[in-house]
């Protein structure tokens, strides 16, 4: 990384010398691709980079996985009442903080996430925002974990290594 001086300030400059691939991500965020064989994934429309122009790309609506709880997953975790879906045989990249983690979903194996965590996920996965309120989190001395994402069925979701938003 080399800096110049624009401003008063210092500006990071990207050198990048050799042959092969190189993805940057805005503001320096983790770019990772996710090969798709025939599913679907589901990924949050900021987290989404780009993706192969044979891919079928539409909108879900995802209070209807979650009944009211689903309906108030967009103002409690941040994300959208919608998510971007992608069905097909191809790639996609999606950006993220700290790297992106495979977590398996199984059935009987449920995954609990942060909502902030969550990136997209795959497979015949059902998902609703769950509550772990304690008297802990009443006199406001509880973690500040108290909606979970609750992932079950088959399949993988993806989860970024930080709770920052893009």
């Amino acid at each position: 990384m080399i800096g110049r001086r624009v401003a008063g300030e210092a500006t990071p400059l990207m050198t990048v010398e050799g042959s092969g691939t190189v993805m940057f991500g805005h503001g320096g965020h983790h770019i990772q691709v996710i090969a798709l064989a025939g599913d679907t994934l589901y990924v949050e429309a900021d987290r989404l980079l780009a993706f192969d122009g044979t891919l079928r790309q539409s909108t879900m609506f995802m209070g209807s996985q979650g009944g009211v709880m689903g309906m108030v997953r967009g103002q409690v975790t941040g994300q959208g009442l919608f998510t971007t879906s992608l069905t097909g045989h191809g790639s996609v990249a999606v950006m993220a903080h700290g790297g992106v983690v495979e977590l398996p979903i199984a059935p009987g194996r449920e995954v609990h996430v942060d909502p902030q965590a969550y990136v997209a996920h795959h497979g015949d996965v059902r998902n609703k925002l769950s509550t772990a309120l304690g008297w802990r989190d009443m006199v406001g001395r509880g973690s500040g974990e108290a909606f979970q994402l609750e992932l079950s069925g088959s399949g993988a979701v993806y989860v970024q290594a930080s709770e920052e938003k893009l």
